[in-house]
């Protein structure tokens, strides 16, 4: 299955990685939180190196960032 694994800065939070399918859509968050965060939505197209995760999962977050950048 294609995707990808987007690491995120270390803050001390739960988790650093999120593993998305080729959509976007948040499949897997290491080392804890997958059940939180699965099904999110990160858009992949739009996600760039150094700026803050974007991320819509609602109805906690509508189409808006992480704290941590990638």
């Amino acid at each position: 299955m294609k995707g990808y694994e987007i690491t995120l800065e270390d803050k001390g939070q739960d988790f650093t990685i999120l593993k998305t399918d080729e959509k976007g859509i948040v499949i897997a968050v290491e080392p804890f939180q997958t059940e939180i965060w699965k099904g999110a939505s990160i858009p992949i197209s739009k996600q760039k190196i150094g700026d803050l995760c974007m991320i819509h999962h609602l109805p906690h977050i509508e189409y808006g960032y992480l704290k941590y950048k990638v």
